[in-house]
């Protein structure tokens, strides 16, 4: 109880005297209730009782419990104080309240917030969240990495400015228990904490010696940016996660090799944090990217990638940023390396030069490749990991009542089938969509078509790609607007005959000529003989 942070202007009189909607809210607050339909309420104590139900207890404790007081146990954060908020009902396992309980603990002055919940669902709502804890009240968020031994995405952990932080166990060795429990691992843990038998709090005023898991580690990290900051009152709480983030211990020669690069930056040694002098702390911020169309990164696309860059510790004196790319096939590196010089300290903000990436092919389906940016400054090396999506093509025809999108390989309508959400469909005076797929589609015979059109079983033809980028032009010298693609039957393989085929889409707006597009197609030839008994269409399925 010493240990909480109390809200002495909003003591329990009825009242809502501090005015922020939120009554009687002196120590914290219940955002579930009692139950999930119900209100959320004033008091967020421990009520629960059966298995994992004292979660909240676990955590704090092995930051936050008092110490000197020959009770127990002391958290590592010594006298760190915590404010109570509760995500989730009354004696349930699910957080349902987290992004909630986010945003008043960036309104009501938290420095840090420990997040030890989490899925695999990326979530908008959940980033735009973070970001304003984050950028608009510089808070720190530390969030658990997830408990399956395996590589993949948890989130808020995985989110854009949560330092995410994994589990390791005795000998400095990422914890696995053998069984497929384990800490998590992917490029976007930021750093390791011990979190194998944490000795802490329990339910009911106990104690628990075996506490494991990356919730375990996520408050250790928490505690350990807490004393960072009482030792340096002028460091930011984003700082102080900075400086314990740079300043771990490397566990790499304890750990197999296929963990390269996926356990951050190593393990935390709060001492090193403490006694730091002259640490250097380079993040990338955000990412712009830029092309000469509609800045969508789309195949054939040649992409300017801006880093704004912001220096949180001690200034750089000759700062070199080199970039890479995962998946060579799909993204080629045009321009990768770039020096920005000296960079001042103290979470100065720097937006250099442009790297240059092109998206070599086509892809059918929204897909992500991971960006890698190395950063070098004398003896102080470090990395970060962003994710890029790439859109399939889709060029909207939308200047009069009738609108579509068409995709560059002959489809109309969506992109991403069967997902059909990249796209406008079929619609005329902007009613519901009428159109599941359509598209050019041409043979020989019937054992010789050529479309991308969809199938019985829920997926797509490919035999139809694209020769280059489909685009929309300038206001056209025939057209209110146009737009052309090029694409080919190259993706069928041996099976394909030397089609190559152009289309110049047409609209106009002037009345009697806005109800249709006109689709123009030039079929070429690309043999030195003859294609016989060659016809040609629109399949469109309604």
């Amino acid at each position: 109880q010493d240990q909480i942070s109390y809200n002495d202007a909003d003591p329990l009189d009825g009242l809502d005297n501090d005015g922020d909607g939120y009554t009687d809210n002196y120590y914290g607050w219940d955002f579930g209730g009692p139950s999930f339909f119900a209100p959320g309420d004033n008091d967020p104590s421990y009520v629960g009782g059966g298995p994992g139900q004292d979660h909240g207890v676990l955590v704090t404790g092995a930051a936050c419990a008092r110490p000197d007081n020959n009770t127990g146990i002391a958290g590592l954060g010594y006298r760190t104080k915590f404010l109570p908020l509760k995500g989730c009902g009354d004696q349930s396992l699910s957080i349902s309240f987290g992004y909630e309980a986010i945003v008043y603990g960036a309104d009501h002055d938290v420095d840090i917030l420990n997040l030890s919940w989490g899925s695999g669902s990326f979530s908008r709502y959940g980033q735009d969240v973070v970001n304003y804890a984050a950028i608009n009240k510089r808070v720190l968020l530390v969030a658990a990495a997830g408990n399956r031994h395996q590589e993949a995405i948890v989130f808020p952990a995985s989110f854009e400015n949560v330092l995410s932080v994994g589990a390791t166990q005795v000998g400095d060795e990422i914890w696995d228990k053998g069984n497929g429990e384990g800490t998590t691992f992917n490029h976007f843990i930021d750093m390791m904490a011990p979190g194998v038998s944490i000795m802490t709090t329990a339910g009911n005023s106990n104690y628990r010696g075996g506490a494991t898991g990356t919730s375990m580690s996520a408050p250790l990290a928490c505690a350990g940016a807490a004393l960072v900051m009482a030792k340096n009152p002028n460091l930011s709480p984003i700082q102080a996660g900075e400086l314990i983030r740079v300043s771990t211990e490397d566990i790499s020669a304890n750990n197999p090799n296929y963990l390269f690069e996926k356990m951050g930056s190593g393990q935390l040694d709060v001492f090193a944090a403490m006694t730091a002098n002259g640490a250097k702390s380079v993040r990338v911020d955000s990412l712009i990217t830029r092309d000469d169309e509609n800045d969508i990164i789309e195949p054939f696309d040649t992409i300017e990638v801006f880093t704004r860059l912001i220096n949180h510790l001690d200034p750089l004196q000759n700062l070199s940023v080199d970039m890479t790319v995962d998946d060579t096939s799909l993204v080629e590196v045009m321009l990768g390396n770039m020096v920005v010089g000296s960079v001042p300290g103290n979470s100065a903000q720097v937006v250099p030069g442009p790297l240059r990436i092109y998206v070599r092919k086509n892809v059918l389906v929204t897909t992500t490749v991971t960006l890698r940016f190395g950063f070098t400054d004398g003896n102080y090396t470090d990395y970060q990991y962003f994710r890029l999506s790439i859109q399939p093509t889709s060029v909207d025809l939308d200047a009069n009542k009738l609108v579509t999108s068409m995709n560059g390989m002959g489809n109309f309508g969506f992109a991403d089938y069967p997902n059909n959400r990249v796209g406008k469909g079929l619609l005329y005076n902007a009613q519901m969509n009428i159109l599941q797929d359509g598209g050019f589609i041409a043979g020989l015979s019937q054992t010789a078509v050529f479309d991308n059109l969809s199938k019985p079983n829920g997926t797509r033809s490919s035999g139809l790609t694209p020769v280059n980028r489909a685009r929309r032009l300038p206001p056209g010298p025939q057209a209110d607007l146009e737009a052309i693609a090029r694409f080919s039957d190259a993706s069928s393989g041996q099976s394909a005959i030397g089609l190559e085929v152009s289309q110049h889409c047409y609209q106009f707006t002037d009345a009697g000529h806005d109800e249709y597009i006109l689709v123009e197609y030039t079929i070429h030839n690309t043999n030195n003989y003859p294609l016989n008994n060659l016809h040609s269409g629109l399949g469109m399925q309604y």
